[in-house]
């Protein structure tokens, strides 16, 4: 069954890394060697009857990264358990994965921040 059908039968559903998580890691990734997250200039355009945003210098915007998951079932809290880069680097086996190193994790924690301000989500930040 779906997420949808589930929360319809009053099903209470507690989702790790929902879609934020992949849309501040994909917005850290850097292109030809330049943050992603320096250029968030978008330029709206109409495109087969569905809003799309063209970013400026960079191909991951934050805006952009969010277009795959439109239309998901919007989350009723936002659980954000936030560990510092020096935190998270203290942890057993970090650093064997390959987003798993200092510079990268301080952008997508960047990300996350950027994410944060959207208005219409309820973030709760647990440090």
């Amino acid at each position: 069954t779906s997420m949808k059908e589930k929360l319809h039968q009053g099903i209470t559903l507690v989702v790790d890394r929902y879609a934020f998580s992949g849309v501040a890691f994909t917005s850290a990734k850097e292109v030809n060697g330049e943050s992603a997250l320096l250029s968030l200039v978008l330029i709206p355009f109409f495109f087969h009857f569905s809003l799309g945003f063209l970013c400026l210098g960079q191909n991951f915007c934050l805006e952009w990264c969010k277009q795959p998951d439109a239309g998901l079932p919007k989350p009723d809290l936002i659980l954000f358990l936030q560990l510092s880069p020096e935190e998270a680097a203290a942890r057993g086996n970090f650093g064997r994965e390959r987003y798993e190193n200092g510079p990268f994790q301080e952008k997508v924690l960047q990300s996350f921040h950027h994410l944060m301000k959207e208005k219409t989500l309820n973030w709760k930040v647990r440090k």
